[in-house]
């Protein structure tokens, strides 16, 4: 399609059967492409970019995106498509076709910074909330630039190499160069968003084939003008037909507002599709270069051989930041952010060994949030859900870097404090039980519900010898808290006296 360098509202059909009526309208159109002479597939070619601007205008004023400006932005772009298509093909079929270049490239050109902008803005928004979750981000970037580096030695070694070999004049090759530069910046930010964890939905799906099959026409003008068999208004152009008719319909879907919305849920760093696919494309640059050496062509050694060294370097980080992502989730309770009670249970032990070498001290508070039960069969799930995130927020302010704070299961908290005492920390599990009795907890709907905690505090050497006897030790006098009336602070000293053996540590020996 460029030159060659050589809700319902009522009388409206139902928003649900709207996509569905204008694939029929294109598919019938692109029947009378194939079977009209050039004026009507002339006329099919320009009307159907500016039917995909008037729709993506029409899903705007329906649904109202919350930010509307991306998908204005794509409708310029099909305006740009539709002016230079006009513009090439009758002068091309009832003309002299343009000089390369010509004013049909500006408009073509346009469409470049247009879509780029609008496809960064959905996937800069869609990371936005990956990167608030702390997780995604790295592993985005790494992907893309996987992806990027092989589509751009693909790029260089089939398409732009070819082209700019054959041409001459400053003005010529800055052109050229741009078609496939400017199509590659749109593999990246088209990369970005797929892999950026926005939410799933028809319309960015519909996008996604839109993009694809841009790509895919541009790619195979540059090849079908390198071997000289373009002709224009033949099979080629239907195939930026089809590109109009997804975000036609993409647009005019209900899903249209939600395209790069932030979801949760969609983190799918390690997903065997995503790491099968990264794996083909990695294969891409020995395969490329071993098919110019069966079909005898020139071969791209140094190209070849940076490119696979770039992309065993970021496959390697790749493998890095996984790797540290599953050891964090491994390791981090996935409701409150806190540390999980095997983290908690394997610094224990470290801690002992420590404590063990140095002849110091270790403490070990639980708490248990009282009548948890209640505020769940009241209040619902979600709510109680609400009330430990915040428990955890405020037990972790309360403490020292060095402690560990551990979600230890259901609503019972556990806080290693190593290098303590007796009254450092008695006088810690106060601060955490005023922290939490402090203030109401919101759940919801402008209510606030108070919530307190009991804690059992044990140490060692004092109330126990070993790890497992200090965590015995600490849940006894929680649940002595929990029997004499709760919201309260039990430390080992306080239950019936406990003689430990005075005899050194086991390991001291």
């Amino acid at each position: 399609m460029r030159d060659s360098p050589a809700g319902t509202r009522p009388g409206r059909l139902p928003v649900e059967r709207s996509s569905a009526v204008l694939l029929a309208v294109l598919v019938v159109a692109a029947g009378a492409y194939l079977a009209g002479g050039y004026p009507v597939r002339l006329g099919l070619v320009v009307g159907a970019d500016a039917l995909g601007a008037v729709a993506i205008v029409a899903g705007v004023r329906r649904f109202r995106p919350e930010r509307p400006a991306p998908w204005l932005l794509i409708a310029a772009a099909q305006i740009c498509g539709a002016v230079a298509d006009a513009v090439n093909y009758l002068a091309s079929g009832y003309g002299s076709p343009w000089p390369f270049p010509g004013p049909p490239d500006l408009f073509y050109l346009g469409r470049y910074p247009l879509m780029f902008v609008a496809v960064l803005l959905w996937a800069r928004r869609a990371s936005a909330g990956r990167a608030s979750l702390g997780r995604g981000a790295d592993v985005a970037v790494i992907d893309v630039g996987i992806v990027v580096v092989a589509a751009a030695m693909l790029s260089w070694i089939f398409v732009i190499s070819p082209l700019t070999g054959g041409t001459t004049g400053l003005d010529a090759l800055i052109v050229v160069t741009a078609y496939p530069v400017g199509d590659l910046v749109l593999v990246a930010v088209g990369v970005r968003m797929y892999f950026g964890g926005g939410q799933a939905s028809p319309a960015l799906g519909l996008l996604g084939g839109y993009l694809g099959l841009w790509l895919f026409a541009d790619t195979l003008f540059d090849l079908t003008t390198l071997n000289g068999t373009y002709r224009p208004l033949r099979l080629l152009e239907l195939v930026w037909v089809g590109a109009a008719i997804l975000v036609s319909a993409a647009a005019l879907h209900p899903s249209m507002r939600t395209v790069g919305t932030p979801s949760p849920d969609r983190l799918q760093e390690g997903s065997a599709r995503r790491l099968l696919l990264l794996g083909g494309v990695s294969l891409l640059a020995p395969a490329a270069e071993f098919a110019q050496y069966v079909r005898g062509e020139p071969l791209h050694v140094p190209l070849v051989t940076g490119v696979c060294a770039t992309l065993f370097v970021l496959v390697t980080l790749r493998m890095n930041v996984l790797l540290t992502a599953q050891r964090r989730l491994a390791i981090t309770d996935a409701l409150t952010g806190l540390r999980t009670r095997r983290f908690f249970e394997a610094a224990l032990a470290l801690e002992y060994g420590r404590a063990v070498r140095n002849d110091s001290t270790i403490g070990v508070l639980l708490a248990d949030v009282d009548h948890f039960k209640d505020v769940n069969d009241r209040y619902g799930h979600k709510a109680g859900d609400l009330v430990l995130r915040e428990v955890a927020a405020r037990l972790a302010a309360c403490t020292r870097s060095g402690d560990v704070v551990a979600r230890y299961g259901g609503e019972e908290f556990a806080v290693l404090v190593p290098n303590t005492d007796r009254g450092m920390a008695s006088a810690l599990a106060e601060r955490l039980r005023r922290a939490v009795a402090g203030t109401a907890f919101p759940v919801g709907d402008g209510v606030a519900v108070p919530v307190t905690a009991s804690i059992g505090v044990a140490l060692l050497p004092a109330h126990a010898r070993t790890p497992d006897e200090l965590t015995v030790r600490a849940d006894q006098c929680l649940y002595r808290a929990k029997n004499d009336g709760r919201n309260r602070v039990v430390v080992a000293d306080d239950l019936a006296r406990f003689q430990p053996d005075q005899s050194p540590l086991p390991g001291a020996l």
